[in-house]
């Protein structure tokens, strides 16, 4: 039985939606100041696939630092904010 079969009020996807999917902000696909490699790092963590730094990488057929370079882009502009992860919890 699938996930969405248990419950009948589930949302049920076929297709290319089956793996999931996610909202993406119409102002950060219109800002002018991000590049095009910013706007799919950007599209890429909206959409919930980004699971694993080394996974992003593949995916997105990015080197370490072409991703870092417009991965800034979007700390510089507030789109994502990066969090230290404490490891003493």
């Amino acid at each position: 039985m699938l996930e969405n079969e248990k419950d009948p009020d589930a949302l049920k996807t076929q297709g290319r939606m089956a793996m999931g999917y996610g909202v993406i902000s119409r102002e950060a696909m219109r800002d002018r100041r991000l590049t095009v490699e910013a706007k799919a790092i950007y599209s890429y963590f909206c959409s919930g696939a980004a699971e694993d730094g080394e996974q992003i990488l593949e995916d997105l057929q990015m080197s370490r630092e072409r991703y870092g370079k417009h991965f800034s882009l979007l700390k510089t502009y507030g789109y994502i904010a990066q969090e230290e992860e404490n490891k003493n919890e």
